[in-house]
């Protein structure tokens, strides 16, 4: 089944057009495959965003464009591209690629008509997550002021991805605590969150209650 997804905007020269509910409801596509597209196209889909895996192994001009001429004449847009993977941990075989990834998607987001590039904070594998805030800091420090200069949002996806506080693999933005240490380390307008209410009544936490909290924070919608 896919996984919906759904998109809280604020006013920018390049965001899609407002929609007239406020909110699109959209589904993910790996890689932004333009024969999966159309395939899905005709079941009401508002919105796309396009996910990248560790790495991107597609020219993002051309898919930007191949992307464009399956979504000429409707109303569906791209609300945001994905990078999803561990750009903070330089042990993790991945990690130079993924971080590359979160570059390139800030730097080419214009191409795909919208201004938000979502994925996974990241973390220092196996350790705590107030070990990894130092590197995030770094990492995510860098890539806001490059994505502020492109007009272009960053919001973190809160799938533990099977880790605690304690340890894990992929990413520290699950837990509300480390959000507050995440936007304290890095105190950007630009950045926030794509939220999951599932992924919080996993640890169980209310979600609605947060949400009252960091709505202001909330970028993206995943359901």
């Amino acid at each position: 089944m896919a996984k919906k997804t759904a998109t809280k905007r604020t006013p920018r020269a390049t965001a899609p057009p407002a929609h007239p509910a406020g909110i699109r409801i959209g589904t993910m596509v790996n890689d932004g495959r333009p024969e999966y597209l159309r395939q899905i196209l005709p079941h009401g889909f508002e919105s796309f965003q396009v996910n990248f895996w560790q790495e991107i192994t597609v020219d993002l001009k051309t898919r930007a464009r191949e992307i464009a001429e399956v979504l000429d004449d409707t109303d569906t847009v791209v609300s945001c591209l994905g990078m999803f993977g561990n750009p903070l941990d330089p042990a993790h075989p991945k990690h130079k690629e993924t971080l590359a990834g979160w570059r390139a998607c800030i730097d080419n987001a214009h191409l795909f008509g919208c201004d938000m590039v979502c994925g996974f904070a990241g973390r220092v594998i196996g350790k705590p997550i107030d070990a990894s805030m130092k590197r995030f800091a770094k990492v995510f420090g860098d890539l806001s002021r490059r994505a502020a200069d492109r007009g272009v949002r960053i919001a973190f996806e809160n799938c533990d991805m099977g880790g605690d506080w304690n340890s894990g693999d992929w990413n520290i933005a699950h837990n509300p605590t480390a959000w507050e240490m995440m936007f304290d380390a890095v105190p950007a307008d630009n950045l926030g969150l794509e939220w999951e209410p599932c992924h919080q009544m996993v640890s169980l936490i209310d979600p609605i209650p947060q949400l009252r909290q960091w709505a202001p924070k909330v970028f993206h919608l995943h359901g």
